[in-house]
């Protein structure tokens, strides 16, 4: 996995004891394919150790499913997850819940996850409670509960009035993250106006990599002009995530120049993707020495 004769040693070791059903050697092993970009090996692991009890590895099976638009699946595992008394799995779990209409079954998941001390939990309960009416106060109580950085006059502020979920006020609460997950998980459910609901909520809060995130959603949902405006700031804030997309957009419209100036910054930014698109263009475009030089660098950077 690695060329360092100790790294190749010690992964052998770990493969043996997995393969001799050592249960954490298992999910060890999982996230150390995950990190080499090996991500079927990762899962095909993370499966045998979820499916020997391995609360941990359920958690990350689900997660894994998730982001592979297996939702049904995902949720499956992270259920498992929870009911052996894992709280990240309990808040992600009624996440999803919430997001797929289950409002009545989220909320127990997600009052156990907060009662452990899980933010996320806490924050996700509090938008199910403002869209269940009547609840504000408890829903504005744990939204400042999950909220950070921690403002007090700020929050005051914000707590005021139309503490609706897809209020930009709840964005400015710290639940970027919480709306953006929403999104991607909206997305793995073939839920594409919920995503675009809760990605466009996080994009309102100005921050630039929620508006990437945004803008990349609507490319992909066919709407390149609408996307530009959000993916363009993005861009220039310096997000590589949303160069890389940006470079893809203009690619796609003819604007090849551009495109390959923002994906040669997203390349030197360092993220892997955008280095191995930045080689293949190099590539096509005959630039051969220059493009196995990046595609090195992205081999080397998975």
């Amino acid at each position: 996995m690695t060329d360092s004769s100790g790294d190749e040693q010690e992964a052998a070791a770990l493969l043996a004891a997995a393969e001799a059903g050592d249960v954490p050697a298992m999910r060890s092993l999982a996230l150390r394919l995950g990190r080499a970009d090996r991500v079927g090996d990762a899962e095909v692991w993370l499966a045998r150790a979820a499916e020997a009890g391995d609360a941990v590895a359920a958690h990350l099976l689900g997660q894994v499913l998730l982001d592979t638009a297996r939702g049904d699946d995902g949720l499956r595992w992270l259920s498992r997850a929870a009911d052996a008394g894992l709280a990240e799995a309990m808040a992600l779990a009624g996440a999803v819940l919430h997001i797929t209409g289950r409002a009545a079954e989220a909320e127990p998941w997600l009052r156990r996850a907060t009662a452990a001390g899980d933010r996320f939990g806490a924050g996700n309960l509090g938008v199910l409670l403002l869209e269940g009416g009547g609840r504000g106060e408890e829903g504005r109580a744990l939204l400042r509960e999950a909220a950070a950085p921690r403002d007090d006059d700020t929050l005051d502020a914000y707590l005021g009035p139309l503490p609706e979920p897809d209020d930009a006020a709840a964005v400015r609460l710290g639940t970027v993250g919480l709306m953006l997950l929403f999104a991607q998980t909206s997305a793995s459910f073939g839920l594409h106006s919920a995503a675009a609901r809760w990605a466009r909520v996080a994009a309102q809060s100005g921050e630039p990599e929620a508006m990437g995130r945004f803008g990349a959603l609507l490319n992909r949902l066919g709407r390149p002009g609408t996307a530009e405006h959000w993916l363009a700031p993005a861009a220039r804030a310096g997000v590589p995530d949303a160069m890389n997309d940006y470079a893809a957009l203009l690619h796609g419209s003819g604007r090849g120049a551009e495109a390959e100036e923002w994906l040669r910054r997203a390349a030197e930014a360092g993220l892997p993707d955008a280095m191995r698109n930045y080689g293949v263009l190099l590539d096509d475009t005959g630039r051969a020495r220059e493009a196995r030089k990046w595609l090195r660098r992205a081999d080397r950077a998975r």
